[in-house]
Protein backbone atom coordinates (compact mmCIF):
# COMPACT_ATOMS: atom_id res chain seq x y z
CA UNK A 1 0.00 0.00 0.00
CA UNK A 2 1.57 3.13 -0.97
CA UNK A 3 0.22 5.09 1.69
CA UNK A 4 1.83 3.36 4.51
CA UNK A 5 5.23 3.56 2.91
CA UNK A 6 4.39 7.09 2.88
CA UNK A 7 3.67 7.35 6.52
CA UNK A 8 7.10 6.13 7.33
CA UNK A 9 9.37 8.39 5.63
CA UNK A 10 7.15 11.35 6.50
CA UNK A 11 6.86 13.21 9.67
CA UNK A 12 3.59 13.65 11.60
CA UNK A 13 4.44 16.85 12.50
CA UNK A 14 4.32 18.64 8.97
CA UNK A 15 1.98 15.72 7.36
CA UNK A 16 -1.41 14.59 8.71
CA UNK A 17 -1.02 11.25 7.93
CA UNK A 18 -5.07 10.50 9.41
CA UNK A 19 -5.87 12.04 6.21
CA UNK A 20 -4.75 9.33 3.92
CA UNK A 21 -6.81 6.46 5.56
CA UNK A 22 -10.68 6.46 6.27
CA UNK A 23 -10.26 6.57 9.83
CA UNK A 24 -13.50 5.18 12.50
CA UNK A 25 -13.43 4.85 16.09
CA UNK A 26 -14.29 1.92 18.07
CA UNK A 27 -16.04 1.10 21.09
CA UNK A 28 -13.55 3.01 23.84
CA UNK A 29 -13.22 6.00 21.10
CA UNK A 30 -10.08 7.25 22.07
CA UNK A 31 -7.65 6.06 19.38
CA UNK A 32 -8.37 6.08 15.78
CA UNK A 33 -8.50 3.03 13.75
CA UNK A 34 -7.87 2.60 10.14
CA UNK A 35 -10.67 1.01 7.69
CA UNK A 36 -8.45 -0.60 4.79
CA UNK A 37 -6.20 -2.50 7.61
CA UNK A 38 -7.38 -5.79 7.72
CA UNK A 39 -7.14 -6.53 11.29
CA UNK A 40 -8.07 -3.47 13.95
CA UNK A 41 -7.80 -3.99 17.19
CA UNK A 42 -8.50 -1.77 20.19
CA UNK A 43 -6.82 -2.51 23.81
CA UNK A 44 -7.90 -0.71 27.56
CA UNK A 45 -4.19 -0.46 28.65
CA UNK A 46 -3.78 -1.62 32.33
CA UNK A 47 -0.19 -1.21 33.31
CA UNK A 48 3.59 -0.60 31.91
CA UNK A 49 6.66 -2.60 33.59
CA UNK A 50 9.53 -0.04 32.46
CA UNK A 51 12.61 -1.69 31.58
CA UNK A 52 15.74 0.11 30.70
CA UNK A 53 16.14 -1.77 27.34
CA UNK A 54 12.43 -2.14 26.42
CA UNK A 55 8.47 -1.98 28.04
CA UNK A 56 5.76 -4.11 28.22
CA UNK A 57 2.34 -3.38 28.25
CA UNK A 58 -0.81 -5.27 29.45
CA UNK A 59 -3.77 -4.72 28.11
CA UNK A 60 -6.91 -6.05 27.31
CA UNK A 61 -8.54 -6.38 23.65
CA UNK A 62 -12.10 -4.56 23.33
CA UNK A 63 -14.60 -5.25 20.89
CA UNK A 64 -14.73 -3.09 17.98
CA UNK A 65 -17.24 -1.89 15.89
CA UNK A 66 -15.94 -4.39 12.96
CA UNK A 67 -15.04 -7.87 13.84
CA UNK A 68 -11.45 -9.35 13.53
CA UNK A 69 -10.84 -11.25 10.61
CA UNK A 70 -12.31 -14.80 10.78
CA UNK A 71 -8.45 -15.86 9.26
CA UNK A 72 -6.69 -14.44 12.73
CA UNK A 73 -9.30 -16.32 14.77
CA UNK A 74 -9.40 -20.00 13.73
CA UNK A 75 -7.32 -22.25 16.07
CA UNK A 76 -3.94 -23.79 14.35
CA UNK A 77 -4.61 -26.62 12.33
CA UNK A 78 -3.76 -29.86 14.27
CA UNK A 79 -0.74 -31.45 13.39
CA UNK A 80 -0.60 -34.93 11.62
Amino acid sequence: MVETDYCGIMTGNKTDKAALFDVFYGTLNTAPMIRQCPVNMELKLHDVLDFSSHDIFFSDTQAGKEPLCPLFLKPPPSAP
